[in-house]
């Protein structure tokens, strides 16, 4: 079980560089003041897409992060199977 326990922690570390990603996305959103006058129908162009990206990128760190919870659940369950499983074999000795 500690296969799964050790691809859980691999799944909760890619979920951890998809929150960092999250959080630059955040970091990088421009103000409608960031291209001056001329331009500043971009920001409002780009909000849009960035928030998409960004709220895309939050639901990915969710998925992995959940998933990570199910394999380590799920290996917890084969370990307390496999106990009750040689407890049993070895009373019928």
């Amino acid at each position: 079980m500690s296969d799964l326990v050790s691809h859980a922690a691999k799944v909760e570390r890619i979920g951890d560089g998809l929150d960092t990603a999250k959080q630059a996305g955040v970091a990088v959103q421009v103000d409608s003041g960031a291209y001056g006058q001329l331009c500043q129908f971009v920001p409002t162009l780009l909000y849009d897409l960035q928030a998409q990206v960004v709220d895309g990128l939050g639901s990915a760190v969710t998925a992995a992060r959940d998933t990570a919870d199910a394999l380590r659940s799920t290996a917890a369950g084969y370990d307390t199977a496999s106990g009750k499983a040689a407890d049993r074999l070895k009373k019928t000795r």
